[in-house]
């Protein structure tokens, strides 16, 4: 196994890094990212402030919450309408934009999320077990009791009726209701130490982040459902370290980000973590970034992108190079280039190809013309099967052709790019 996932962490890394740092002004820990849509996103200082961008993170500006209280997550349900809750308690809402904020103290412990399940009916959740509700859009909150124990419950989400809490415990790492909340039960997926940090689903497909403490070390952990956590899988990851946060992408539920920090890694020591699939959890390449004691807290997901926050004032946006994926770890007997899928799309697409034989290989996009408007890849490749993840975003609508090249082998096929 130690083989195979090496092989396929260095393929990852042969390729341009698939992120780039927005300017964010600061240089605080920043705590959580939330977008409200693909332009307008929230970001958490440490100090009672906050970030927000109107422009897909291009710009940033900082404001106050009025509180010197540091805020842990945000919620919005709507452009106008959002909620956040954080330090000792302290709950906010707005009404602009966050243009202005109410601030009240409905708990006593530090509140980690917040979630809507519509205009009137909210939960957040936090340290010590705690879980408090709201009936009425926010005005006011009561206690409700989930777990007699003293957990940290790190994050609450609600799929058709039916929610989840994540919890940082040793005895349960999961707590489920199938009546919107009005009964909670222990869905513990499986045993051991662990802690699970966030959950996040599109549609029936979702996925659980945290890490494993095992002797002497951390492991990170990934389980993914396809049918609202009935049923678990659990991607083993051999690297050492934690994961904070994960996020699916709102359209394609085979994408999905999750971030954290590696733990005295035998490769990577204490870098901060990024883990990506494109396949729907199938398999998952790291992209340990920056230096040792960086750490990533939170990660969201556009339409369009995944932003990840963290340390030192790091805000990190998805990059529209083109990324390459090995499939698998199977020899091909042939060369072949597949049709592009979806086709036709807007704005990205996947294209699968394989090689027999290790060599230079380039794939390559031209219009109508026959004028090359974008090259893929142009590199050596060892002998595989690989996916190219390409966005059009900067492209107009029309009929475009993909190329495959390597040695005594040229084909060609057709997509459409419909905006």
């Amino acid at each position: 196994m130690k083989t195979i996932f090496v092989f396929l962490l260095m393929v990852g890394r042969l390729f341009a890094q698939p992120f780039e740092i927005l300017p964010s002004g600061v240089t605080n820990f920043l705590f959580d990212v939330h977008f409200v849509n693909a332009s307008t996103g929230y970001v958490a200082l440490n100090n009672g402030s906050y970030l927000k961008t109107s422009n897909s993170g291009v710009s940033w500006n900082e404001f106050s919450s009025g509180s010197p209280k540091f805020i842990t997550s945000f919620f919005f349900i709507n452009e106008d309408k959002g909620f956040a809750v954080g330090e000792s308690g302290r709950v906010f809402k707005t009404t602009n934009s966050g243009l202005n904020w109410q601030i009240s103290s409905p708990a006593e412990q530090t509140l980690r999320n917040i979630y809507f399940l519509d205009f009137l009916n909210g939960y957040a959740v936090g340290d010590f077990s705690t879980v408090i509700k709201t009936t009425n859009g926010g005005e006011s909150w009561f206690n409700q009791i989930v777990s007699s124990g003293d957990a940290l419950f790190t994050d609450v989400m609600f799929v058709d009726g039916k929610g989840y809490i994540t919890v940082a415990t040793s005895l349960t790492n999961l707590f489920v209701s199938t009546n919107n909340g009005i009964n909670w039960t222990d869905g513990k997926i499986r045993g051991g130490s662990i802690h699970s940090k966030a959950i996040d689903f599109h549609a029936q497909s979702g996925y659980f982040a945290g890490y494993e403490i095992v002797p002497g070390t951390y492991h990170p952990l990934i389980f993914k459902t396809s049918n609202n956590g009935e049923t678990w899988n659990e991607y083993i990851i051999e690297s050492r370290g934690q994961l904070y946060d994960i996020a699916v992408s709102p359209i394609d539920p085979n994408k999905a980000c999750a971030v954290g920090q590696y733990v005295d890694d035998l490769m990577y020591g204490n870098k901060a973590l990024i883990m990506r699939t494109i396949n729907g959890g199938e398999t998952w390449t790291e992209e340990p970034w920056g230096v040792n004691g960086d750490e990533f807290k939170g990660v969201d997901a556009t339409s369009n992108d995944f932003f990840i926050v963290g340390r030192n004032g790091v805000i990190l946006k998805t990059s529209h190079s083109v990324g390459i994926f090995p499939i698998n770890n199977e020899i091909p007997l042939g060369y072949f280039l597949s049709q592009n899928f979806p086709n036709p799309f807007n704005p990205s697409t996947k294209i699968n190809f394989s090689i027999p034989k290790s060599g230079k290989v380039k794939l390559s996009v031209f219009n109508m013309v026959g004028k090359e408007v974008v090259v893929l890849l142009d590199q050596s490749l060892s002998a595989g099967n690989y996916t190219a993840d390409f966005d059009a975003s900067n492209l107009t609508s029309g009929v475009y052709f993909y190329t495959l090249q390597s040695e005594n082998f040229t084909e060609t096929k057709r997509m459409v790019l419909v905006k």
